[in-house]
């Protein structure tokens, strides 16, 4: 009976990755109302999309650590879908970076 209770204490996730997620989530929400950021909100596209992903990623790993207790199938699906947004996002500054550089070689 002892060796069950070591098991289901190894298999929950540690109290302290949930504050962190909490931490990180708080942090996210400061980032979005504040006026300095990664890309300016003065960029109408590409600086809310910063503001949209840091959010949804703090999101993300919040519910993540909250379904690792009861859910772990939702947890690695959780996972997955925190690691496309980061593909994603870096897919779309690519992008968004070749545009800027292709229009100032225009007027160059």
């Amino acid at each position: 009976m002892e060796q069950d209770e070591k098991t289901d204490v190894k298999q929950t996730p540690n109290n302290w990755q949930k504050t962190i997620s909490w931490i990180l989530a708080v942090i996210a929400l400061i980032y979005d109302v504040s006026p300095v950021d990664i890309v300016p909100d003065g960029f109408p596209v590409a600086g809310w999309l910063d503001d949209i992903m840091v959010t949804l990623l703090a999101v993300l790993n919040v519910v993540q650590q909250y379904s690792k207790d009861g859910h772990p199938t939702a947890s690695r699906i959780l996972k997955r879908l925190k690691w496309g947004c980061i593909v994603v996002a870096v897919i779309a500054v690519a992008i968004l970076a070749l545009a800027v550089y292709g229009i100032i070689s225009l007027f160059n």
